[in-house]
């Protein structure tokens, strides 16, 4: 895939928005991981989408993948992942927060920790 993102981006972006979801997790994952390398103005959706997928790894990698685009969708994703239900989700969006320091980010964390989540 990630040959193929690299040799024909718009074909690439044409194909996976023409095609359903893998059933494998690690493909969605390595999908976010390869988005994450195109202009987010052009993927910054799909990945959004990722975020929200079944699987809490799926969500990890598209949380990193929207971490660097560095836009306010992206950092309010990450914020919002603090309070997700899953450990390994919020430790992801915990070390994003420090490592991108979004407004409201440490706001955030100390009420992340308040709560018992992270």
């Amino acid at each position: 895939m990630t040959a193929a993102a690299r040799m024909d981006a718009e074909s690439f972006l044409l194909a996976i928005s023409s095609s359903d979801r893998d059933r494998d997790w690690s493909v969605r994952a390595a999908l976010a991981s390869i988005l994450a390398t195109m202009p987010a103005d052009r993927v910054e959706a799909a990945v959004q989408e990722l975020a929200g997928d079944r699987d809490v790894r799926v969500q990890g990698a598209a949380l990193t993948a929207l971490a660097r685009f560095g836009t306010p969708e992206a950092d309010r994703r990450i914020l919002d992942a603090l309070q997700t239900p899953d450990f390994a989700v919020r430790a992801t969006a915990a070390s994003l927060v420090g490592e991108r320091k979004p407004p409201g980010g440490a706001a955030a964390l100390a009420a992340a920790y308040a709560r018992g989540d992270s």
